[in-house]
Order: structure tokens, then sequence, then C-alpha cells
């Protein structure tokens, strides 16, 4: 359990807030767990009009982020990540981060959202080439290999557990996501890093283990955006576990 203050100096608390879509519920389980002391997590859902993963609807969910920002605002956040992965990549990619900037305008706090955050870090641990695990349809997983290409990894291979909704994404579990890596294991090693892409499926707890066994890096979805949302927070990453992305140098952050 965090503290309301930093450990031992009295200051004020750090206080990161998540966007977060209506249905997930693993941004609020593997964030709080991993955040030092005197960090705390906080978050907003963003409502939507169903259940399906499909494009137009993740996008028009995130539509209404500026507006639900504002409830972070009240308590002094310092950063506000749009912790979605589908809902920010999806469409028009030369534009992914307007909607991180339209956050930031609304409320004056640093904004980001999770698909940059996947970008920043995939370029921290200097991959080029990417094996991409996601529970996307098809053809969200191939707009997410568009996405990443434009950004300059290249995806030498991906497998998609293709869920048709978003409470099937949460009941996948760490260990089958890990199963599906040693099937495929392979195609996992002819990448530079791995990347397990969506925030509500369960990835942390099995991250530094699947580095061991495959000897490359292993980033999420959820380590990207709280790896991102704490840099820009100036939080330390000492004590956090969660993969390699969390032990660089705190200036290649």
């Amino acid at each position: 359990m965090t503290s309301d203050t930093q450990a031992g100096t009295g200051s004020a608390p750090t206080r990161l807030g998540f966007l977060i879509p209506q249905l997930n519920v693993m941004c609020e389980s593997e964030f709080p767990r991993r955040v030092p002391e005197g960090v705390s997590c906080h978050f907003t859902r963003l409502p939507r009009r169903g259940s399906q993963m499909q494009g137009d609807d993740l996008v028009g969910m995130m539509l209404n982020a500026p507006d639900h920002a504002e409830l972070l605002k009240r308590i002094d956040v310092r950063v506000i990540m749009c912790a979605c992965t589908s809902g920010t990549f999806f469409g028009d990619t030369p534009q992914v981060d307007e909607l991180a900037h339209r956050v930031a305008d609304r409320t004056g706090i640093p904004s980001f959202t999770t698909s940059c955050a996947v970008v920043d870090a995939l370029a921290a641990v200097k991959a080029r080439s990417v094996y991409m695990l996601t529970p996307y349809p098809l053809d969200i997983a191939d707009q997410e290999i568009r996405f990443l290409d434009h950004y300059g990894f290249r995806v030498s291979a991906s497998y998609s557990f293709e869920c048709a909704e978003s409470r099937q994404v949460r009941e996948l579990g760490a260990d089958r996501v890990r199963r599906a890596l040693l099937e495929d294991r392979a195609a996992v090693e002819q990448a530079d890093a791995v990347f397990l892409s969506c925030t509500n499926m369960q990835t942390m707890d099995v991250l530094t283990e699947l580095e061991e066994v495959f000897d490359r890096p292993v980033i999420s979805s959820n380590s990207a955006t709280l790896w991102r949302a704490m840099a820009a927070a100036g939080c330390n990453f000492e004590d956090v576990q969660c993969g390699r992305l969390f032990r660089l140098p705190h200036e290649e952050n």
C-alpha cells in the first residue's frame, strides 16, 4: 500500500492519473501493486457504446477523454495517461498523439497515450523488429502492425487470440499469454523484442520471467503505460520489477 506522502520527506504525494475504458480491470489491478511508496494511481472510466472489439467504438470512446480528464485534474495528478492501446492507435496514425494534446490543453497537465508510450518504450530498448501478441480481432491487429511500422518497428511475426469482446480479454490470464509465446518460441526469438498489446490483458506478473526465458525485452501495453507515467512524474524506478524497461538509466526515459 502506498502512503499519501513521499517516504521520509513529508512532501506532497505523487499522483498518477489514468483514463481507462469502462470494462478495463487490469490497470487497476496491475499498476498500484508496482509503484513505490509515496506514489499512487488514480483512475477514471471512459464510457463506450458496447463491449465489442470494434475500431469505431474504441475510437469513439476516446473522443470524450478530455471531458473525463477534468475529474483527474481535481485531485492534482502529475500526469494523465489515456490508457487504451487500440483506442489510441486506430485511425489516422500520424495524428496518434492528438488525443494526448487535447487532454493536456484541457487540463494543463502532461498527458500521453498508451500507443505513444509503447513507441517510446520500444525505442528505449532499441528494438527494431517486434513479435506482437494481441487479444484483438485480426482487422485491429493488422492496423496495429501498420501503426508500428509507421514508427519504424517491423512486426516480424504476430499472434492474436481474436477476442470479440472486452470481457474475453480480461479472462485470458497471464498464464495463457505465457503459453502462447512458448508455443511460438521460434518466431519470438527472431525478433529484437516482444510486445504484448492491450491494457486489459494481464501481463505484468510474467514480464521478468519471459525476459529470462527469451533473453530479450518484453514490453506490454501496461508496462509501457506505467513506465511513461512514472517517467513524466519524475518517479524512481529502482524497486519496480517489470522487466528491462524499468532498469534503464533515467536519462534514457
